[in-house]
Order: structure tokens, then sequence, then C-alpha cells
């Protein structure tokens, strides 16, 4: 039931659709994790600072 919500979400966040695998017996469904200094709508500065707090590994304060 929530198949359609999922792809709406990717979608309208600019990311990765989940892939499905299925036949007879089983359905896959395989969410991409993402970076989020990836995320599409950050800028140059924005990436260097999620990069920054990630590669720390613990809380950071400015």
């Amino acid at each position: 039931m929530g198949g359609s919500r999922i792809f709406k979400v990717t979608s309208d966040n600019k990311v990765r659709a989940p892939q499905i695998d299925t036949n007879l017996m089983t359905t896959e469904l395989t969410i991409w994790k993402m970076d989020i200094a990836e995320y599409p709508d950050l800028d140059a500065r924005e990436k260097e600072v999620f990069r920054y707090i990630a590669k720390a590994g613990c809380a950071v304060t400015i």
C-alpha cells in the first residue's frame, strides 16, 4: 500500500527511486541510502559543512 507514497517522496525530493525485484514467490524492495551532502538543493558550502560533520562522527558546535 505504501509503494506509491515511497515513489512520490523520492520523485518530489529528486533522489534515486527504489528498485523492485519480484517473482512468483517474493518481492524485494531496495531503498537507497543517500549521503545528505549529495542532496540536490544544497550549495557547495552547505555540502562542505555536512561532509565535515559526517567525518567528525560526533556533535559539532560552531
